[in-house]
C-alpha cells in the first residue's frame, strides 16, 4: 500500500474484502455480510489517515486503482488471503480466510490477476538461467 500511495493523486478504492467467521454452536463457517473497503491515499496524508496491508499480491490490486498504471508481466498467483492453522501432528497449513474483491468487482483468488501486456517472466525450458 505504501508503494501504491506514492502514485496516488487522491483516495481511490483498491479492493473490498469479507472475513471468514465461525458462528453458532456447530461453528458454521460463513463470511461477514459487509464488505470492508480498502483504499489507497496520497502519500503525503498523515499515517493515521491510512491503513497498511502487507501482501505483495495485493500490491497489484492497489496499483489497479490508479488509471495511469499499466500491468506487464505474467498472471499473479492468486493468493490474496491466508490464515495459518496448526495441525495436531505439528504440520502447518495456510487456508484462505477472506474474499477479496477488486474494485472492478472481480474476485481473483485462485486464478490470479492477468497483466494488460503479457511478458513471460520464466521460460519453462530454461527455468534456471546460466
Amino acid at each position: 500500500m505504501m508503494i501504491a500511495n506514492r502514485f496516488a493523486d487522491r483516495k481511490r478504492l483498491a479492493f473490498t474484502h469479507k472475513r471468514l467467521t465461525a458462528t453458532g454452536s456447530r461453528r458454521r463457517r460463513s463470511f461477514t455480510s459487509n464488505r470492508r473497503p480498502v483504499s489507497i491515499y496520497r502519500a503525503d496524508l498523515p499515517a493515521d489517515k491510512r491503513k497498511n496491508h502487507q501482501r505483495a499480491e495485493t500490491l497489484i490490486l492497489y496499483m489497479m486503482a490508479l488509471p495511469h498504471v499499466t500491468r506487464i508481466g505474467d498472471t499473479t498467483a492468486g493468493a490474496f488471503s491466508s490464515t495459518t492453522k496448526h495441525m495436531p501432528n505439528g504440520w502447518m497449513v495456510d487456508l484462505s480466510n477472506e474474499i477479496i474483491e477488486a474494485a472492478n468487482g472481480i474476485i481473483y483468488e485462485g486464478k490470479g490477476i492477468p497483466p494488460q501486456f503479457k511478458v513471460p517472466v520464466f521460460d519453462p525450458e530454461n527455468f534456471y538461467p546460466a
